[in-house]
């Protein structure tokens, strides 16, 4: 049964989009295979990571990994082990991703293309900055200095747009808060303007 488990997870890593957590991983088998006992399927999870312990992965250790953690509850697909990458390798993942960013229609940069754009880049930001297990602040950072597509999603910015975390739902909710700023700002501006022409 370990192996059809195992067999299994290797089919939904394929399927799920990137990022993705362990509960769409178990929404996936109790979509397509209800019968795997949750706790069984929980251990592969953790037996699957890259980059946990060789302890916690117990009787999946000597397997390739599937999946490595990017954050605390956030997985992304295993590419292999970063230090037998060539510099070339690296090279070509940053033309890539400049090239995605220049090809964003800036006037609809955070629509639903945009956004899944943005973020797939980020995903490709956390891989190169491995090993080191990249936060979200450092993630936007590198990206609004490299390629000036999303701001930094420290502290402050956080607050003031009332998101927690770098995802698709906070992308949306800065894109609609930016165009409402926009929109009250032009309100205003116009305000200003009908003032003036009334003072003449």
């Amino acid at each position: 049964m370990a192996e059809t488990i195992w067999a299994r997870l290797e089919e939904c890593v394929a399927h799920l989009l990137e990022p993705f957590r362990a509960s769409d991983i178990v929404g996936w088998f109790r979509r397509h295979y209800p019968d795997v006992k949750k706790q069984s399927l929980r251990a592969h999870i953790q037996g699957a990571a890259s980059n946990a312990s060789i302890e916690s992965r117990g009787i999946c250790a000597n397997r390739e990994p599937l999946i490595t953690r990017i954050e605390h509850g956030v997985h992304g697909r295993y590419v292999g082990d970063p230090g037998s990458l060539q510099p070339q390798s690296d090279a070509d993942r940053g033309k890539v991703m400049i090239q995605r960013t220049q090809e964003m229609d800036i006037e609809n940069a955070y629509d639903v293309d945009g956004i899944d754009l943005v973020h797939r880049t980020a995903l490709d930001v956390r891989r190169a900055l491995r090993p080191v297990e990249a936060s979200d602040m450092l993630v936007t950072k590198v990206m609004l200095g490299v390629f000036g597509c999303v701001p930094a999603f420290d502290t402050y910015f956080k607050k003031g747009f009332g998101v927690s975390t770098f995802s698709k739902g906070s992308l949306l909710a800065t894109g609609a808060s930016a165009a409402s700023l926009e929109s009250s700002r032009g309100g205003a501006a116009r305000g200003v303007s009908r003032t003036a022409d009334d003072a003449r």
